[in-house]
């Protein structure tokens, strides 16, 4: 103890013997004092010394003191001059933009910024408590978490500690956080309440793209007397395979977690945690969660994900995924679902894929994994992240499009022979419809028509109303029309996005208003010909002088995706069907094979320009609200893995 107080002094002399200025000195005869630092300086002022930065400006009135600090400023932990009497005056800092301000506590560095409301971020001030040796404030992120007030109280101040403990004994609500992987926040009784939203990039759990951020709740607004008890919740990060982050919390709280809301609320049941999903399709975080009732009993919950509705109990643990909903285990029962414990012990973009995996027939399955996923799922769990690691998710991807494909065979050949030297051209020829003796005088229209015969071909060997694309190698799609007509498609396509064939094939084409997968029909005679086309470049056989040869299926995946988003809106019934799944797996399938042979057919100058990567680019880009719609309605569809792969945005 005596070592501890003698560092303690030689803290303080330190302090004390640094430059320092009176504030006294600058105060006029209306006990006010207004100037601008020209030099980092402490400052003293009745019994409290505190850190005025360079080019930082102080105002002081009627006992308050505001220093308003230029961006990035660091600022120590002011001292009383006579720790056992009070400050005397008050003390605030204030950044009017809202731009990082580093404030001390002890060894520890926390940055500090304005919250964004409305999307503007707003003014961050942070006071000082000499009573309680703490800095506090209402509103602000903190190293990349937003901490502030639930409702409407009279104590609006959120003290900072640097312990990252709960302070159960202290009056006021607080946010600890020990600068590393662990924070804790908590209310008094009768408090309103507090929150801390964790976003992709804090420090605490990990969360990504496709999840929403973690919100936890220390009592709630709603509740509309405040908590009768006090509530504290401490996230911890444990940052080992087998164990996510840990919650725990004590009295009443909240949790928002990806599609999952959690709450131990009292004024419903004092007895029973309550889950509810919040089905906004969102992914939530891996947590564990231990929550204590008011005998202090602690109830151990696992969450993964959830899109089912979550029963409730008190004596089992909790396991969740996207597969099997909710699954409770009794701690016996856990020995003998390690494939389920395993799976949660991966982090959400590998549990991605091998939630992507089950959904595979078991010979696809074998083919990437070496196995079914529950065999493969029984490996030890190094071996199972090392292989998904080196998972080609492209190729994933690609097999369950191709997986929900309603693909039948069309076995034919017409004895055609193709006068090109393109066999993807030929595979066409092979298969052209009988009755159909055009050809033509360039290979890609030839690709391009021969397509359109064959569809035509197979779709009046079905029955009912139904379109049929051929897709090589005598593979082809037979789907059911939607109750639509096409005419409405051109509302959902961006002005911007209405290339040179809009007005033949979208706003035109009234013959077909009644087949509106006719747009589809286009779509694959365009990519069949542009393979044809690049096939040729490839092998350099080429010699038809520049054309627009990969610009076609790139204006139709505006075009399909139109289509997509008008099906939608308008014929729910079927686009929540098993033909929507068939006509999505397509629509995905297709803007595949368009991207792919854009991306191979680009690279030859006889096939650049036309406006093409402008209107790309606009796709990926573009601010207007239609083609912002359009690229959340692909990424609604698909996933924002997959449109950034495939589509880039």
């Amino acid at each position: 103890m005596r070592q501890y107080f003698v560092f303690i002094m030689l803290f303080l002399s330190v302090y004390l013997v640094l430059a320092e200025v009176n504030l006294q000195e600058k105060i006029n005869n209306n006990g006010e004092a207004q100037f601008t630092a020209d030099k980092a300086e402490i400052y003293s002022y009745n019994n409290l010394k505190f850190d005025v930065p360079k080019d930082a400006k102080v105002d002081y009135k009627d006992g308050l003191i505001v220093v308003t600090v230029p961006e990035r400023s660091t600022i120590k932990k002011p001292g009383l001059i006579d720790p056992g009497k009070y400050a005397g005056v008050n003390l605030k800092y204030v950044s009017e933009n809202g731009k990082p301000m580093l404030i001390e506590d002890g060894n520890k560095k926390f940055s500090l910024e304005g919250t964004v409301e409305n999307k503007a971020v707003q003014k961050l001030e942070v006071f000082f408590d000499g009573k309680e040796n703490a800095w506090y404030f209402s509103k602000a992120r903190i190293n990349g978490m937003v901490v502030g007030l639930t409702g409407e109280t009279s104590n609006k101040d959120i003290y900072i500690f640097s312990d990252g403990d709960k302070h159960r004994d202290f009056g006021h609500a607080y946010f600890s956080y020990n600068g590393d992987k662990k924070i804790s926040f908590g209310v008094p009784a009768g408090h309103k309440g507090m929150y801390v939203i964790l976003r992709e990039g804090n420090p605490i759990v990990p969360i990504t793209n496709g999840q929403t951020a973690l919100r936890a709740f220390g009592a709630d607004a709603k509740w509309p007397v405040g908590v009768t008890r006090q509530s504290h919740i401490s996230i911890e990060n444990r940052d080992t395979l087998s164990n996510p982050p840990l919650v725990s919390t004590e009295g009443p709280f909240m949790i928002k977690n990806g599609n999952l809301y959690y709450a131990y609320e009292p004024y419903l049941n004092p007895e029973v945690p309550q889950f509810w999903n919040l089905d906004d399709h969102q992914q939530s975080a891996y947590l564990e969660i231990a929550s204590r009732n008011h005998e202090g009993k602690i109830i151990e919950y696992t969450i993964l994900d959830s899109g089912k509705q979550i029963s409730k109990t008190l004596t089992k643990n909790l396991y969740m995924n996207n597969d099997n909903g909710a699954v409770f285990l009794d701690p016996a029962d856990v020995s003998k679902n390690k494939n389920l414990i395993k799976l949660a012990s991966l982090t959400q973009p590998e549990r991605a894929i091998i939630s992507t995996l089950m959904t595979l027939p078991p010979d696809k399955q074998q083919q990437i994994l070496g196995s079914d996923v529950n065999g493969f799922l029984g490996q030890d769990i190094e071996k199972i992240r090392g292989t998904i690691g080196k998972a080609d998710l492209a190729t994933i991807h690609r097999s369950l499009l191709i997986s929900q494909l309603p693909l039948k065979t069309y076995n034919r050949n017409s004895g055609i022979k193709s006068r090109f030297n393109s066999p993807i051209l030929q595979d066409i020829k092979t298969h052209q419809a009988p009755g159909d003796a055009q050809h033509y005088n360039e290979p890609v229209t030839d690709g391009h028509e021969t397509t359109h015969g064959i569809n035509s071909y197979l779709r009046n060997l079905q029955r009912g109303n139904v379109n049929a694309f051929y897709l090589l190698d005598g593979k082809y799609v037979v789907l059911e029309e939607p109750a639509i007509r096409k005419n409405i498609v051109g509302k959902y396509i961006p002005e911007s996005l209405r290339g040179s064939r809009y007005g033949t094939y979208i706003s035109g084409g009234r013959s077909w208003d009644d087949k509106p997968l006719y747009i589809m029909d286009e779509h694959v005679a365009y990519i069949n010909g542009a393979k044809v086309g690049v096939e040729l470049a490839e092998k350099g056989k080429w010699n038809y002088g520049g054309q627009d040869v990969v610009a076609g299926p790139l204006e139709f995946n505006a075009y399909s995706l139109g289509l997509g988003m008008a099906i939608k809106d308008n014929d729910p019934v079927y686009w929540n069907s098993e033909k929507g799944n068939q006509f999505r797996a397509f629509l995905g399938y297709s803007i595949e094979e368009t991207m792919q042979v854009y991306n191979r057919g680009i690279r030859y100058q006889e096939f650049q320009g036309f406006n093409q990567e402008n209107y790309l680019n606009h796709l990926r880009q573009g601010q207007d609200k239609q083609t912002i719609a359009m690229r959340r309605f692909a990424q609604d569809t698909f996933g924002k893995e997959w449109t950034q792969r495939v589509g880039g945005f």
